[in-house]
């Protein structure tokens, strides 16, 4: 079985999150998004599972600040639907991402404005508050390289498919200056850190 065919199964099997939702007072809608050449984010709604799919297979699902906002949006709605009770993210194509998109970011950098609005976001590095407060799948295959090794290591539940690629790019003075995603050195080794520990337990 493929990672693919696998996310139905294992996000249907999530816990009810419904206690730790932030705000039940003021509900969101999560709206599909489908698959088509502009839509860089896609969105299925499967009974209480959202499915969100990085779609920019033409560049190796490079993730551009235009991508990265709209997942931020994504998470956040997801967050705050009462019908929602996991999300399994994912890459269309051959790769699930190769990361950042230098040259797309390069320009908001240079403005020093946020990556991500103040209000209605969720950072999905995890940066910053809030964070997710229910269950987030992350399912990899081929290419999956900087940030998309970030996208990774912030999730509850990793799955891996297919000829699975990692390469973290580990920040100098220089590069941190590039891009939001530049401490994966610190989260991989806290992520296999505490899997080691698991399984000595």
């Amino acid at each position: 079985m493929t990672a693919a065919a696998m996310i139905p199964l294992m996000a249907a099997t999530a816990p009810d999150a419904a206690a730790g939702q932030p705000d039940p007072g003021q509900p969101t809608s999560l709206i599909d998004i489908p698959i088509e050449p502009n839509n860089k984010l896609t969105i299925e709604r499967r009974g209480q599972v959202a499915l969100i799919g990085i779609n920019r297979p033409y560049i190796q699902n490079g993730i551009d600040p235009e991508t990265f906002q709209a997942l931020a949006k994504a998470y956040y709605d997801y967050d705050h639907a009462p019908s929602l009770r996991a999300a399994v993210l994912f890459g269309h194509g051959e790769h699930f991402s190769r990361g950042i998109d230098v040259d797309g970011f390069k320009a908001v950098v240079r403005t020093g404005k946020p990556l991500i609005g103040r209000s209605g976001v969720i950072d999905p590095l995890a940066k910053r508050k809030p964070h997710l407060t229910k269950p987030l799948i992350v399912a990899v295959h081929g290419d999956t390289w900087n940030m998309a090794d970030e996208l990774l290591l912030v999730a509850d539940i990793r799955v891996a498919g297919g000829a699975l690629t990692l390469w973290r790019h580990f920040c100098d003075h220089h590069t941190a200056r590039t891009g939001p995603s530049c401490s994966s050195r610190i989260r991989f080794v806290a992520v296999t850190s505490s899997a080691r520990e698991v399984r000595a337990s």
